[in-house]
């Protein structure tokens, strides 16, 4: 999959920068390359399950295509610092949509609902920060296959499927794709120290973390059972108090991964 893109989008501060309506437009263009027939090493690939599933009627956007939406969101933030936060809450929610006179082959759209928390139990004793994020992802109406990993939320339009740093750490990316996505991620983040070496402040992080996620058919197919967890542990490094450095390592059921990340996962 290759895919040329372009964003803009016109967003409004209220309450002092709490509340935040957004509205904005993309214009994108898939290209999708099936390896079906293609020669490797002298030997001839076999037909993929996406193209027998295309021929089948299951998927649809097996040539690419246009992917031109309209969206409107809307978020809510209380946090106290948004680099590093030790207290407060964000809500958003984004709805992004397209139909044939926009360029797409069919109408179809997407809602994504996000929140985040954060609380210092003992501010007094310890810089601890329990860190909590959850996502709910639903793609509706004659959604191309390709379309279905975006979870975006205003502000982050690149965040896609279950698996990888973003979601399920210690899945790879993109492992679970599905009309539904729900995510849910917690994280204890303790300062060890709080330094200053040549005029740069230092703060090392200790972080364990557990992540959480399925995917499902529809909304109606909502179930507790098969859900894929993961966790692991996590160094971070805050340079000059807005910088974020992250090293994730995470294990799930189909082994372990390390992550070298810029800023915190949520």
């Amino acid at each position: 999959r290759r895919q040329l893109l372009f964003n803009a989008d016109v967003e409004r501060d209220y309450l002092g920068g709490r509340l935040r309506p957004l509205v904005g437009f993309q214009v994108s263009h898939v290209d999708v390359r099936d390896y079906s027939g293609a020669i490797v090493d002298g030997r001839v690939n076999q037909e993929t399950k996406l193209l027998a599933d295309y021929r089948d009627g299951t998927v649809r956007g097996f040539d690419g295509g246009w992917v031109n939406l309209a969206r409107a969101g809307l978020t809510y933030d209380t946090r106290d610092y948004e680099p590093d936060p030790t207290s407060g809450i964000v809500g958003q929610v984004l709805l992004e949509g397209t139909t044939p006179w926009l360029g797409a082959a069919s109408n179809w759209g997407h809602v994504t609902v996000t929140g985040q928390g954060y609380y210092s139990p003992f501010p007094n004793l310890a810089r601890l920060v329990l860190a909590a994020n959850l996502v709910y992802s639903y793609h509706f109406g004659k959604t191309p296959f390709y379309a279905y990993p975006n979870m975006a939320a205003p502000g982050n339009y690149r965040k896609e499927g279950l698996g990888g740093w973003p979601t399920l750490r210690g899945f790879h990316a993109n492992r679970f794709v599905g009309p539904v996505q729900i995510q849910g991620n917690l994280e204890l983040r303790w300062t060890l120290a709080d330094f200053t070496v040549w005029n740069q402040n230092l703060r090392p992080m200790l972080v364990p973390f557990a992540d959480l996620g399925r995917v499902f058919d529809a909304p109606d197919r909502f179930s507790l059972r098969r859900w894929k967890p993961a966790g692991g542990l996590a160094f971070r490094l805050a340079w000059n108090l807005a910088t974020i450095i992250s090293f994730d390592y995470g294990v799930s059921s189909e082994g372990g991964l390390f992550y070298m990340e810029i800023g915190h996962q949520f």
